[in-house]
């Protein structure tokens, strides 16, 4: 079950992390070079917060127009490890000011996310090895979709969650 090693890395990184505060993030998962910054200086009375991420699609040029949550900052001591490791990461946490697992957003000064997602910056073969193994493999025909979506030019918007994307520079060099 996938979902079991995603949370069983996040309960043996809790269980070794020294700091009081603990970011979550997935390995295609890259923060803005502010984001140290904005840890430094944000008044911290929350116990958590959402990250929000752009995602990127085919090419690291291509960035989604519209957010979603991406990883997760939060206090050690909010960590509850008493649930099934199979629960999602909202049951993952017991934490005073998570309702229906929203908290604060994270962004920059700008109001933009700090956080940029590349699982799917992939090239056809890498993407059908994506979807014939990720967790989701049986909710719709995905290596159709993919297939479909390389017979032609991007046109602007994804199979996976029907997002719009604009063009913007590559500064991560991926």
């Amino acid at each position: 079950n996938t979902a079991y090693y995603h949370n069983l890395s996040r309960l043996l990184g809790t269980q070794v992390a020294t700091n009081d505060w603990l970011l979550f993030l997935d390995t295609d998962e890259i923060v803005e070079d502010c984001f140290g910054e904005w840890f430094d200086t944000v008044k911290r009375t929350d116990n958590s917060y959402w990250l929000t991420c752009y995602w990127y699609f085919r090419e690291p040029t291509y960035q989604a127009t519209k957010t979603e949550s991406a990883g997760l900052l939060i206090k050690k001591k909010y960590c509850n490890w008493n649930l099934h490791i199979r629960d999602e990461r909202q049951q993952l946490f017991h934490v005073p000011n998570f309702v229906n697992g929203d908290t604060q957003p994270i962004l920059s000064k700008e109001g933009t996310p700090l956080v940029h997602h590349f699982s799917w910056v992939r090239d056809k073969q890498s993407m059908l090895v994506k979807v014939k193994n990720w967790g989701h493999r049986g909710d719709k025909d995905w290596c159709t979709l993919v297939e479909e979506e390389f017979s032609r030019p991007f046109n602007g918007t994804d199979f996976v969650h029907g997002y719009q994307y604009s063009v913007v520079d590559n500064k991560f060099n991926l």
